[in-house]
């Protein structure tokens, strides 16, 4: 196009592009060209010469058209132009090229970002059921990696199984929409939606599922198996064309997947599985090799809180063992009190015991010498009733100071239980009491202390006595039983209060006007110090039953209880 002196010009842009910006350098200019101006109206003026050339001008209809003028010319022009060209457009594809990788880089270096987020998120003083929850939170999550459903199965304890241990997705199509649409107008962020822990996820039916899930780890034909012991990732896009997957499809509902081994420093943790159960989306293998970081953090962060969790039941057993210690450190140290006091105990009672005596005998002497009707009479009567009550409380309180330790004899229980009975034959008679037997006959030959047995039943029997003012029946049975021999003392007397119950074994308690409160305490310190134990059972108004079970602590001989020469079951003892 010729100028104004007939002179050849460039063409004018602002006519070619119909811009209309009359403000523009170059507007009313012809003379030089646009695409070395750096400060025009053009698209990418901010950018540098390089960049906006290549991506801008090269393209556009006025550069094209001075481009067109260059032909006809001779033929080192036109080479020259030609090669110029080549480059120009190999520099274009390698921009293009440049720029795609720039593309792919940022959303590399941003997912490595997000996975150093998420694993940091994940590191800390969990717990493992935490820790799980909030790895698979992360797989499936939209902020997280995304996928629809995500399972984790852990090695058990003895290293033979691949054991489901937790599961995070939809069960259906209805259930996905129902979670996804919550959680987008929630719009928590992920640290938040991975910290949200809630126990009964546990018992969610997709969490139910996986924990029924389980496979041997000499499976060789499991693809879940064979991912773990080869440490790699395994992308099944068809269940239907790899056997491998189908044990593991049949148990998911699924038929495609992918297995992400957890491994730290060679040892075998687990392997995740994710998938896209709803949307059908197929799985990349470019996607499973950027979470490959993120399992391995994973893999860490359960073996972590796999050793925490460890270390707190052993802190918790720990902190257990060293309670009981000090209860056993204050019990001994009690104990000693106790003894010195029982010491201390003994030594007044011996020195009370005498003149009391003298007191006791002298009233009841008086109470024989003076005549019944008279005043004095009745006041040495109540003298000599109390003195035998302190007598007998004396008795019982050095009882409770003395050494227990038994002295074993082999000793034919039942015949034990039949001397006590005779000895409280004829107050039974008095009383109108009817005692009844059911004696096993295939009890075996004991190591007993049979005087201490005997106080034991005497203690008991005495009791059972007293709560039958008006005559009643006594049963008393023996039965082997489970490595020991219980034995059983039945009334049919008032029984005992259910406010009263656990204080019976209490010493010094007593609901008796005329008891001391000592008896069945003795009597439970007895049997406790010949590894035994005494239970109670009882009704007011129906009666109590009192068992007494001691271990079979068996003589040399093995004897069966002869019961030919004791009375037949069912007699009476009058």
């Amino acid at each position: 196009m010729p100028g104004e002196e007939g002179k050849p010009t460039l063409p004018r842009c602002w006519e070619v592009k119909q811009c209309g910006a009359t403000e523009c350098p170059l507007y009313e200019n012809p003379g030089v060209a646009c695409w070395l101006v750096d400060n025009t109206f053009c698209e990418g003026k901010n950018r540098p010469f390089e960049n906006r050339f290549l991506m801008t001008c090269s393209r556009c209809p006025v550069y094209l058209e001075v481009r067109k003028r260059a032909d006809g010319r001779r033929i080192a022009d036109k080479a020259i132009l030609a090669t110029f060209d080549r480059m120009l457009n190999n520099l274009y594809s390698y921009h293009i090229s440049i720029k795609e990788t720039n593309r792919i880089l940022g959303q590399k270096i941003a997912r490595l970002r997000s996975v150093q987020e998420i694993s940091e998120a994940i590191l800390g003083p969990y717990k493992l059921e935490q820790v799980l929850y909030m790895v698979l939170t992360a797989l499936t999550a939209g902020e997280g990696f995304g996928f629809n459903r995500a399972f984790l199965f852990l090695v058990n304890n003895t290293g033979e199984f691949l054991t489901g241990k937790m599961a995070v997705g939809p069960c259906d199509h209805e259930e996905a929409m129902r979670i996804w649409g919550r959680f987008s107008k929630e719009k928590r962020p992920l640290k938040e939606l991975m910290r949200t822990w809630d126990k009964t996820w546990l018992e969610s039916k997709i969490n139910k599922t996986v924990n029924l899930i389980s496979f041997p780890l000499n499976s060789q034909d499991n693809v879940l198996v064979q991912s773990l012991m080869e440490n790699r990732i395994i992308n099944v896009p068809d269940v239907s064309s790899d056997k491998r997957a189908w044990p593991v499809a049949e148990g998911l509902k699924t038929d495609a997947f992918a297995v992400l081994p957890l491994v730290k420093d060679q040892r075998r943790i687990g392997v995740v599985v994710v998938d896209n159960f709803v949307t059908r989306v197929p799985i990349a293998d470019e996607d499973l090799e950027s979470i490959a970081p993120f399992t391995s953090f994973a893999a860490i962060a359960i073996h972590t809180a796999a050793l925490n969790d460890q270390l707190r039941s052993q802190l918790k057993d720990l902190d257990k063992a060293h309670k009981r210690l000090r209860s056993q450190r204050q019990i001994i140290a009690r104990s000693q009190q106790l003894a010195q006091m029982g010491r201390l105990s003994a030594d007044l009672a011996h020195e009370i015991r005498n003149p009391m005596t003298l007191i006791g005998g002298f009233a009841r002497l008086l109470v024989q010498k003076l005549p019944a009707t008279g005043e004095l009479h009745d006041k040495a009567q109540i003298i000599a009733d109390e003195v035998s009550r302190l007598e007998q409380l004396l008795n019982d309180a050095l009882k409770m100071t003395r050494d227990e330790t038994p002295r074993y004899e082999p000793e034919n229980i039942n015949f034990i239980i039949m001397e006590t009975l005779n000895l409280i034959a004829s107050e039974c008679e008095e009383k109108s009491i009817r005692v009844v037997k059911n004696l096993a006959d295939d009890l075996p030959l004991m190591l007993l202390d049979r005087q201490k047995l005997k106080e034991v039943l005497i203690n008991l029997l005495q009791n059972a006595i007293q709560s039958m003012p008006d005559g009643g029946t006594i049963t008393v049975s023996s039965v082997r039983q489970d490595g020991n021999v219980q034995i059983a003392i039945s009334d049919t007397g008032i029984g005992i209060k259910e406010s009263e119950k656990e204080f019976i074994f209490n010493p010094f308690y007593t609901s008796s006007p005329g008891g001391t409160g000592l008896g069945l305490p003795l009597a439970n310190r007895i049997v406790e110090a010949m590894s035994g134990n005494i239970s109670m059972e009882s009704k007011v108004g129906q009666g109590s039953t009192f068992r007494v079970t001691l271990p079979i602590r068996k003589a040399e001989t093995e004897k069966v209880t002869p019961l030919a020469n004791l009375p037949p079951r069912g007699m009476s003892v009058v």
